[in-house]
């Protein structure tokens, strides 16, 4: 082979083996499963990534955003890893799904004072205003079935906050709400499930953006597999469930 072809060669594979030295990985807030505490992202979904992360062997940059800003980086970059992430129909080939992290049931909530609030289907919902986050799956859900009567917040907190301060009647969320709910200092035990949404309750992913080599979704796969079988998972969720 000429050898200025052989540079050639050489460098195109440098350049190609470099684009999965490092990997984005992005999420937000999102109690009991991450969150940020003393300036490090904490919870069993984040110390599962970083055990994953460990066994692949990469490089990567972690940084936690409003739940629209990071699923907008997910959406048009390579190399981004995004969780704690539904995989909804609407969302299947959007992503690169590695696997699945948790499961969580979805109910509305209210506060207990609200004793007007009653509901035994999900039509009933849609005559009070109701608390959801922007390009959450939970919101999209809701606007799906026909909802317009939400307020698209930023995050979670936002929703609690309106919720407490009574500019919503409802917020949609999952069932371990009550940590969330007492970092910001408000009492949980003002609070109440109204209403199971068993059409939407399911697991929560991480997953890759579409542009990332296969390759390397593959080894992500393989990690979070051999964690699950290792009993590590199961060992890292159990630590938080005490």
């Amino acid at each position: 082979m000429n050898k200025a072809i052989l540079i050639i060669v050489i460098i195109f594979f440098n350049l190609l083996n470099a684009s999965t030295d490092k990997i984005e990985v992005v999420t937000e807030k999102y109690p009991p499963f991450q969150w940020e505490e003393n300036g490090k992202i904490v919870g069993p979904s984040a110390q599962i990534i970083e055990a994953i992360i460990k066994k692949v062997g990469i490089e990567y940059t972690l940084d936690i955003y409003p739940w629209a800003r990071a699923y907008k980086i997910a959406q048009n970059r390579k190399n981004v890893l995004i969780y704690s992430i539904t995989r909804s129909e609407k969302r299947e080939k959007l992503f690169k799904w590695v696997g699945a992290l948790s499961s969580h049931k979805v109910y509305f909530w209210k506060l207990k004072s609200k004793k007007d609030i009653n509901i035994k289907t999900l039509d009933d919902a849609k005559q009070f205003f109701i608390a959801g986050v922007r390009k959450d799956a939970k919101t999209q859900y809701l606007t799906n079935k026909g909802f317009e009567n939400i307020a698209i917040v930023h995050s979670t907190d936002i929703a609690i906050n309106l919720l407490f301060s009574n500019k919503v009647s409802l917020l949609i969320e999952n069932e371990d709400l009550p940590l969330q709910v007492k970092k910001l200092g408000y009492d949980f035990n003002e609070m109440e499930k109204v209403y199971y949404l068993e059409g939407f309750s399911q697991e929560l992913f991480v997953a890759f953006s579409l542009m990332t080599d296969g390759v390397l979704v593959e080894k992500f796969k393989k990690a979070l597999e051999e964690l699950k079988l290792s009993g590590e998972f199961d060992k890292i969720i159990s630590k938080y469930r005490k």
